[in-house]
């Protein structure tokens, strides 16, 4: 009797797999599970894709393996290319609505990836890792989970920089939740000093791209002694315009000076750039695997100043907003890489000065190392924002430590990006 397993592509393929006898494990890898998109909008479609590694110099037949899809997906067909280049012909792949399953021909010394499409109906996180693969005769699994977001809506979360980085030096920073846009917009006044101002932007109409609002200036009390509350002053209204999820204009007055910015989505280069959804109901944020939101001290402990975060691999890009010891806009920034396999990004924090935000200067743009950063995250959240800077006036290194959650703004809903 043949002892090799048997693959039925019914709806008991599951009990097909491991009902029959053992097969002797292979020196192949199940190095990856991913969703391309990784953030989609509830009821439409990913691609879920699985890869096999094989080290080995010669062809590995009949890998099998099921993956249960987690509570509430649905696989609903195979990708448009179910195979990809390392996998071999004596290879056949099927879907049961919760499962991908099948057996797969590794390529000596290749990757083989199978690719399904699958659905999900709910918002909320779907995480698929090594809990969720059975009937596996290759090495241990190892490889880490791959978080499908799911939202009402996309949003336009993240940090923005003029289109080609044409003026580098100057942000805005978007922190989306259903029809509202809290911006912080960090630049430069009048004396080549970094300001940074903040605007909340209304959708202008239930199906309209732009967004507008009253741009403030806020001042507040030093970050070394946090104590009382910041004030914000008018100086300008802003209109925020999108042509698609990465591109838009960004006009506004300002004390006066009225201009128009071309302004782009803004790729650390360092990962593949997330993806961001909306969800009516609030997420559960501990479950996010990427950081890309606006954050504060919990329950507004010290409302008038935060941290937000684009996030791409294991790189953040930090953008601190809070107050000198004059209590006039201060903003720092911080380009955190991960500590190995930990929870903590640290790196340098930098004080910027340039040219006055309406006659912007990229070549006079100066960025000076003012100190050390470290964000440790507990799980997706909340985390810990340590950190020691000397900066003038302070007469000496001012080290603390402070907590940070997601800054949930719109009263109900939330974002996550993956």
């Amino acid at each position: 009797m043949n002892p090799r397993l048997r693959i039925c592509f019914t709806s008991a393929a599951a009990i097909c797999l491991v009902a029959g006898p053992a097969l002797a494990q292979k020196n192949v890898s199940l190095t990856n599970v991913k969703f391309t998109p990784a953030a989609i909008i509830a009821g439409t479609n990913t691609t879920l894709s699985i890869t096999f590694t094989n080290p080995t110099g010669a062809a590995i037949d009949n890998v099998t393996f099921v993956d249960t899809l987690p509570v509430g997906m649905t696989s609903i067909a195979l990708g448009a290319e179910p195979f990809g280049p390392g996998c071999g012909a004596d290879g056949n792949v099927s879907v049961d609505t919760a499962t991908v399953y099948g057996h797969v021909s590794v390529s000596a010394g290749s990757n083989c990836t199978v690719e399904a499409l699958v659905t999900v109906a709910s918002t909320g996180l779907y995480a698929n890792g090594p809990s969720n693969i059975s009937g596996f005769n290759g090495n241990p699994l190892a490889f880490s989970a791959d978080t499908l977001a799911v939202g009402d809506s996309h949003a336009y979360q993240g940090l923005w920089w003029a289109t080609s980085g044409l003026e580098s030096g100057w942000g805005i920073n978007f922190a989306q939740q259903g029809d509202q846009i809290y911006a912080t917009w960090y630049t430069y006044d009048t004396s080549g000093k970094a300001w940074w101002l903040s605007m909340l932007a209304s959708r202008t109409t239930p199906t309209s791209n732009a967004y507008t609002g009253t741009i403030y200036v806020d001042r507040g009390p030093p970050f070394d002694n946090f104590v009382g509350t910041a004030n914000s002053f008018v100086v300008g209204s802003g209109t925020l315009t999108f042509a698609d999820a990465r591109n838009a204009s960004f006009a506004y007055d300002v004390n006066g000076v009225s201009q128009t910015k071309a302004i782009t989505l803004f790729d650390l280069r360092t990962g593949t750039a997330p993806v961001c959804v909306y969800s009516l109901d609030t997420p559960d944020f501990a479950a996010a695997t990427v950081y890309q939101d606006l954050w504060w001290v919990p329950n507004g402990a010290e409302s008038g100043w935060g941290v937000n975060f684009a996030h791409q691999g294991d790189t953040l890009f930090a953008t601190w907003f809070t107050y000198n010891a004059d209590h006039t806009p201060l903003w720092l920034s911080a380009l955190v890489t991960r500590e190995g396999t930990s929870s903590t990004y640290s790196g340098s924090i930098y004080q910027n000065s340039g040219t006055r935000f309406d006659q912007f200067d990229a070549s006079q743009v100066v960025a000076n190392p003012v100190g050390q950063a470290a964000f440790t995250f507990s799980a997706g959240n909340p985390a810990t924002f340590e950190y020691t800077v000397m900066i003038a006036p302070f007469p000496g290194p001012v080290t603390q430590s402070k907590p940070l959650t997601r800054f949930l703004f719109a009263g109900s809903g939330g974002t996550v990006c993956e």
